[in-house]
């Protein structure tokens, strides 16, 4: 699937440094199993090393130990890496509930209504898919994986209601102009074909498709 997925983590220290800070956090751990602070160093730690169970542990336990009646706190942040987490080990459900509290309390968190709008296309939920992505849009116009992954949407919905080779051409085209990367041309490529302005006809990729999953994590 042409979706732009891209795994970076986003954090205040630089990434050489989170051997070192693992290390002090599990010598943490063992003078304090509660301690919600190394847990959540450890749930990112793992989350940037592709070992989502374990993320997904320490999250949760940094959501069970750190009770707040303030959600803007720290819990913000376990709660969207804690979506990261479960989207990336195909927990749809729970993760897109994450997602949506999060945007709860803070409803001009991007990144989160950006995994969230993936994340319900990987669920087989595309039309609330169109949805989040064009909220993104209407509030930034430029976002450029918002622009590729709702053109490959209106480009290939199985749902007729859904698709919308016009808007698809004229998204992936604006998403080309922005981010001229192999995935955006290879969608543009799509509806382009699609709507018969290509040589051939279009016929869909033999190459394995891929669910958008989530990115970036925070701290």
């Amino acid at each position: 699937m042409s979706v732009l997925i891209a795994l970076s983590i986003c954090t205040w220290k630089q990434a050489s440094c989170w051997s070192d800070s693992a290390v002090l956090a599990r010598h943490a751990l063992e003078i304090d199993k509660d301690n919600w602070g190394a847990h959540g160093l450890l749930g990112t730690d793992a989350l940037k090393k592709g070992r989502n169970a374990e993320a997904e542990s320490h999250f949760r336990r940094v959501l069970l130990l750190r009770r707040s009646p303030d959600p803007r706190d720290g819990n913000r942040a376990a709660r969207y890496n804690l979506g990261v987490a479960l989207g990336n080990l195909g927990k749809n459900s729970e993760a897109i509930a994450c997602y949506e509290e999060v945007l709860g309390f803070r409803p001009d968190f991007t990144m989160a209504r950006y995994n969230l709008a993936g994340t319900l296309l990987a669920a087989g939920r595309p039309r609330e898919a169109v949805e989040r992505y064009s909220e993104i849009l209407a509030a930034a116009p430029d976002h450029a994986g918002a622009l590729n992954n709702l053109a490959w949407i209106y480009a290939t919905a199985a749902d007729p209601e859904v698709r919308r080779p016009e808007e698809a051409l004229r998204l992936a085209r604006l998403g080309v102009l922005l981010s001229r990367n192999p995935v955006s041309l290879d969608t543009l490529a799509r509806p382009a074909l699609r709507r018969g302005s290509g040589r051939k006809r279009w016929r869909p990729s033999s190459r394995r498709s891929r669910s958008p999953r989530p990115t970036r994590t925070i701290t």
